[in-house]
């Protein structure tokens, strides 16, 4: 009897065929589909893309079978799957990149397909080896990619995204550039002249909403800012510019009525004169800078809070006071309450009990019930503390047994033995 002849494999022709084995044994426990295709794997070693697609989610293929096969898909020119499964691979060279760059260039400003192709190219950037990331975030930039290359800007290593700036500005990508700022996230200190091509090419909004990511700024650059309507925006950051008059753009924002910018940005205006400053904000005193003002308080030096104190009261933002009662230094907080009694003010006592420091709260809780508005006290009972058995069966009388059920220890009520 003639021996059948031995069939001699090289090292990784074995290996390849043992994994693959391996896996193929898992997969014919799902039925007949699988067992197909694990036979036609089995006799074919050059069908890779049924071979990616079986690893399934999760899976990756070693170094030795990702050189292997990658080289194989780009000597198929299998582009297509190469790209929907780099995911799989963990080690690729710099001949697999510049491949992928040249195919997919030639897919630049086409449909959601390709997109999907560039954006999987940068999402595994890490898997190639000696790439010069700054050539490849140009040829993203080439290929009308921006937005991918900002989104995965993490990937490219040693990349400072100031040089991906001035390479788009040489390119005369000044506008794409423009749309595509705000997605720098770890885009920071750019300079005046980055500044100067925005507002020639009219983008003084955008860059209004990115001046988080500029330095060195002037007073030139302000100007032409607050010009075109935005210098909430120049006041928000007033630590990126030089040479300005902090002074000049208070009083024109007060002038404006953005008193509330001034109030909330205080501690980035400099040399200015707190209390004076105040006086103005007391004056133009409309409900947003009576707010900014009470809320920032504390910001303003020398300030007569008993003015203010006056003011909130006599002007009917007496809410604004109950919400901020801890701004105030030295506030007679007995004296709050007996001014809101008398004015009727129940809904800013049941919202803002909580607050009033050395006040009898069982006579706030009686003086709102007797108003015939005991229902505040039900929508706000997880402020109130203190009550007893005489408020829980006055709630109860007025319908609100589900609130004191709900609640028996506000009302230090104990089960009967």
């Amino acid at each position: 009897m003639k021996m059948a002849k031995k069939i001699r494999r090289t090292k990784e022709q074995q290996e390849y065929r043992d994994n693959l084995a391996h896996d193929l044994k898992k997969l014919r426990e799902y039925g007949d589909a699988w067992k197909d295709i694990a036979q036609t794997l089995l006799d074919n070693k050059k069908a890779t893309k049924s071979y990616l697609e079986s690893l399934g989610e999760g899976r990756r293929l070693n170094k030795e079978d990702s050189k292997r096969i990658s080289r194989e898909l780009v000597a198929e020119d299998k582009i297509e799957t190469l790209v929907e499964n780099l995911d799989k691979f963990v080690w690729l060279d710099k001949e697999i990149a510049d491949y992928l760059i040249k195919i997919l260039f030639s897919y630049k400003r086409t449909w959601d397909k390709h997109s999907n192709w560039w954006r999987a190219f940068a999402e595994n950037l890490d898997k190639f080896e000696w790439l010069d990331h700054k050539m490849i975030a140009e040829s993203f930039i080439n290929g009308d990619q921006v937005d991918i290359l900002a989104e995965n800007l993490d990937k490219f290593e040693w990349l400072d995204p100031k040089d991906i700036v001035n390479y788009m500005i040489k390119i005369g990508h000044i506008s794409r550039l423009a749309f595509s700022l705000y997605k720098f996230k770890w885009l920071k200190w750019l300079d005046k002249n980055i500044a100067e091509k925005l507002i020639e090419d009219r983008h003084e909004d955008i860059l209004a909403d990115n001046l988080d990511k500029f330095e060195w700024l002037d007073k030139d650059i302000a100007d032409k800012l607050i010009k075109k309507g935005y210098i909430k925006y120049v006041a928000k950051n007033l630590d990126k510019f030089e040479w300005l008059d902090h002074k000049e753009i208070a009083e024109k924002l007060i002038e404006r009525w953005d008193c509330r910018i001034v109030a909330e940005n205080l501690e980035k205006f400099e040399w200015l004169d707190h209390k004076e400053i105040a006086n103005k904000l007391i004056e133009e005193w409309r409900s947003t800078v009576v707010e900014s003002l009470v809320r920032n308080l504390e910001k303003f030096e020398w300030l007569d809070h008993k003015r203010v104190l006056d003011r909130l009261i006599e002007n009917r933002y007496r809410y604004v006071l109950a919400r901020n009662l801890d701004k105030f230094e030295w506030l007679d907080h007995k004296m709050i309450v007996d001014k809101l009694i008398k004015h009727s003010d129940w809904d800013i006592l049941a919202k803002n009990i909580d607050k009033f420091k050395w006040v009898n709260k069982k006579i706030i809780v009686e003086a709102i019930i007797e108003s015939g508005r005991t229902h505040k006290i039900a929508e706000n009972i997880e402020k109130f503390e203190w009550l007893d058995k005489d408020i829980a069966e006055k709630l109860i009388k007025e319908w609100y047994w589900d609130v004191v059920a709900k609640y028996p220890e506000k009302f230090w009520l104990k089960k009967e033995k």
